[in-house]
C-alpha cells in the first residue's frame, strides 16, 4: 500500500472518530433514506460545483473582479495569482470525482462512499488555495470548513450504508434457482 493511500485511509479514521463522538445521530431509516437518494445529490453537487468554476473561470479571465472598499468606492482587482489556478483546478478535480461517484453511490458500494470523502478533502484543499487568492479569501475559506463539517456529519453518519464492493455484484448472496 503506498503512502498516499496510507494517508487518506488515516484521514478516514480520524475523521470517523471526530464525527462518532457527535451526540446526535441519525436515525437507521433516515440513514437508509439518505444514502438510497446521496447519488442524486452527488451529481447536483457535481455539476454546480462545474457550474461555479465556470463562473469563476469567466469572471477572472474577464476582468470583472471589481471589489468596494470601506468608502463605497469601486476598483478593479489586479492580476490573478496561482492560487487563483490552483483553486480552479481544485474545484474541477471535485466536480469530476462527484460524478463519477454517482454510478458507484447508486449500486450503494464503499468505493463511491470513498470517493465522496475524498471530494471532501479536496473541496478543504480548495478553500486553502482560496485563502491565499486576493479575492474574498477568507470569506470562501470560512464557507468551505463549515460547509465541509457539515457534510462530513453526514457523510460519517451514512458510511455503514455503503457496504458493497464494485467487483461482487449485489444480486451474488441470493441463492440461484436452478433444478
Amino acid at each position: 500500500m503506498d503512502t498516499n493511500m496510507k494517508l487518506t485511509e488515516s484521514l478516514e479514521t480520524k475523521a470517523k472518530t471526530l464525527y462518532d463522538r457527535v451526540p446526535f445521530k441519525l436515525s437507521k431509516n433516515t440513514r437508509r433514506s439518505f444514502a438510497e437518494v446521496l447519488w442524486c445529490v452527488s451529481l447536483g453537487l457535481g455539476a454546480l460545483q462545474l457550474w461555479t468554476l465556470w463562473g469563476l473561470w469567466d469572471a477572472g479571465q474577464s476582468g470583472r473582479w471589481q471589489m468596494m472598499d470601506g468608502f463605497g468606492r469601486m476598483w478593479q482587482h489586479p492580476d490573478l495569482n496561482i492560487f487563483f489556478y490552483a483553486a480552479a483546478i481544485l474545484l474541477l478535480t471535485q466536480s469530476i470525482m462527484l460524478l463519477a461517484a454517482t454510478g458507484l453511490l447508486k449500486m450503494r458500494t464503499r468505493e463511491g462512499w470513498q470517493q465522496l470523502f475524498y471530494a471532501l478533502l479536496i473541496y478543504v484543499a480548495y478553500g486553502v488555495a482560496s485563502l491565499f487568492t486576493e479575492i474574498n479569501g477568507f470569506g470562501v475559506f470560512a464557507w468551505v470548513l463549515a460547509s465541509s463539517a457539515v457534510a462530513g456529519y453526514f457523510l460519517f453518519q451514512l458510511r455503514g450504508e455503503f457496504t458493497r464492493s464494485s467487483t461482487v455484484p449485489p444480486e451474488s448472496g441470493k441463492k440461484s434457482d436452478t433444478k
